[in-house]
């Protein structure tokens, strides 16, 4: 199936959105999405199965692998620990607001590869 096979429309009014998928040579499915909760439900459903198909996502990516990126997204490091990692909130456009938990050593180690363009993981 061919990404060119794919088909995606927003409504006028920005409020709905409807997804085609090719199904065999001459069928089709459609799914509505009447809501923007409806597709964050579709959008984390797909999270969760792709974390649990194989093979799993590269644990390292490619020099030139910056998909869906967004510039200076709003972010948020929350004060709580949760289960003794540090919490951390990155908004994306498309995929919402996604967690990350970071040991002490994988926080401090982000911190210094963001301030430190010459320190790499």
């Amino acid at each position: 199936m061919a990404d060119q096979d794919w088909r995606s429309v927003i409504s006028d009014d920005g409020q709905a959105a409807v997804i085609t998928l090719p199904q065999g040579a001459t069928e089709e499915a459609t799914i509505v999405f009447h809501s923007v909760d409806d597709l964050d439900r579709l959008i984390q459903m797909v999270g969760v199965l792709r974390a649990q198909m194989t093979p799993p996502v590269p644990t390292t990516p490619h020099d030139t692998d910056i998909p869906m990126s967004t510039t200076s997204p709003v972010w948020a490091a929350l004060a709580d620990r949760t289960d003794g990692k540090r919490p951390l909130l990155i908004r994306h456009p498309g995929l919402g607001w996604i967690g990350f938990l970071f040991d002490d050593d994988s926080a401090a180690m982000l911190a210094a590869s963001l301030t430190s363009p010459s320190v790499a993981r």
